[in-house]
């Protein structure tokens, strides 16, 4: 169980996108989304199980099977890897 939903761990695996070589966990329909203050909407990241934002702006993210983070408009940088991450908290 991921958040509160069943997943078939090895039917993911085969099926779900990876994202910089790491596959995921969750479907690439689980997006992270900003939202401007004029209500404009922009998928910041797919394939996303868990994710934090430091008090500089920064994201963590994770697919359940790696830690990710974003700063700015810049791409994903892995951090960790690991065989199931459910949470993620930016210290």
């Amino acid at each position: 169980m991921i958040r509160g939903k069943v997943i078939d761990a090895e039917k993911a695996l085969r099926s779900c996108a990876s994202t910089l070589g790491v596959p995921s966990l969750v479907p690439s329909s689980w997006e992270l989304v900003r939202r401007s203050q004029n209500g404009r909407e922009e998928v910041v990241a797919s394939s996303v199980a868990a994710f934090d934002i430091s008090s500089e702006g920064a994201i963590a993210y994770s697919n359940g099977r790696g830690i990710f983070t974003l700063a700015g408009r810049r791409k994903p940088k892995l951090i960790l890897k690991a065989n199931l991450i459910e949470d993620v908290i930016v210290g």
